[in-house]
């Protein structure tokens, strides 16, 4: 297993030619770091296709730059479905159903995993042009996931087109509603039986959107090394699984960054947690994954989250 120091770097440090030079010299100066990843966006709703298309060429640019002075030099994409509801209005443009709670509300600028126009007109558009940039390594970001997408938008897929496939996978006739009561009672077999379903469906709908990403990326080059950044969930999780499908058919390697844990030195023991967390990730993960990241997390909209100290620490 490889270690080192690796930098996630934000959009500010590349758009302005002046504010990456400046970047650019500290980097070298201090030698510090053995690979780069240079972040596609700075908000937390996929930005619109047109802005992708307009960034790309100035991520090619920062990549070239970079592979003087580091081992290994990517990309971090950081929107595919979005994180939170933060910019629904840009997010607007990319045509796609959105991702919808059990409730039937919806959060807007996040967008249904198994919808099929969404990948084809802008997942799959942006990872083509992101791979032939050709970095070395792609990090999927984790909003990947069926949970926490917003205010009030718990756990999903439920739109439409996902619940009537979820009724026919479970023969079930009825409302949302319905659905969700009939997983409430005291635990019998029967009912551990439904939940296990459930779960497993989860599994195959986040599995099924990794496995179009990695055939997308590998399609034009075979040789990118897929990231999945993971957080500790409960819904649809299958980390063994997942790494097999970011593998590919080439049997590339895959890198794993468990997410979640510590973003302000309110609570110092948190880092405990934090370990904790980290180790029952990792222990699910097959053998051939051999490349973890721990993430060292500071929001740069937060300024005053953690002290110098604490992050040493941490």
């Amino acid at each position: 297993m490889k270690s080192g120091m690796f930098l996630r770097v934000s959009l500010r440090h590349l758009e302005d030619d002046e504010q990456f030079s400046v970047f650019y010299k500290t980097m070298k100066r201090l030698n510090c770091f053995d690979e780069y990843a240079l972040f596609t966006h700075n908000g937390h709703t996929p930005p619109p296709l047109e802005v992708m298309k307009q960034r790309i060429p100035l991520l090619g640019k920062r990549l070239e730059a970079l592979r003087k002075i580091s081992r290994r030099v990517g990309i971090n994409h950081l929107c595919t479905l979005g994180h939170a509801d933060e910019d629904s209005i840009n997010a607007k443009s990319n045509a796609g159903r959105y991702f919808t709670g059990i409730d039937g509300k919806s959060t807007p600028g996040n967008f249904c995993p198994s919808d099929e126009s969404f990948r084809h007109t802008y997942i799959a558009p942006v990872y083509r042009m992101l791979a032939e940039l050709h970095p070395d390594f792609i990090w999927i970001d984790d909003d990947v996931r069926l949970e926490n997408h917003g205010f009030g938008v718990h756990f999903g897929c439920f739109c439409d087109s996902c619940f009537e496939k979820l009724k026919e996978h479970f023969n079930f006739s009825g409302s949302r509603e319905e659905f969700r009561l009939s997983f409430d009672g005291p635990s019998t077999p029967d009912l551990r039986k439904k939940r296990e379903k459930m779960l497993e469906w989860n599994r195959r709908v986040e599995c099924d959107l990794l496995d179009f990403i990695a055939r997308t990326v590998h399609e034009v080059d075979p040789g990118i090394i897929l990231g999945r950044m993971d957080g500790p969930s409960y819904w649809s999780a299958d980390r063994k699984r997942q790494a097999e499908v970011l593998r590919g058919k080439t049997n590339n390697p895959v890198r794993w960054r468990p997410g979640g844990g510590v973003y302000t030195d309110m609570v110092p023991d948190a880092l405990i947690s934090k370990a904790h967390l980290l180790g029952r990730m990792t222990s699910q993960l097959p053998e051939f994954v051999q490349e973890i990241d721990s993430e060292i997390e500071n929001f740069p909209s937060v300024n005053l989250s953690k002290s110098k100290r604490f992050n040493i620490m941490e």
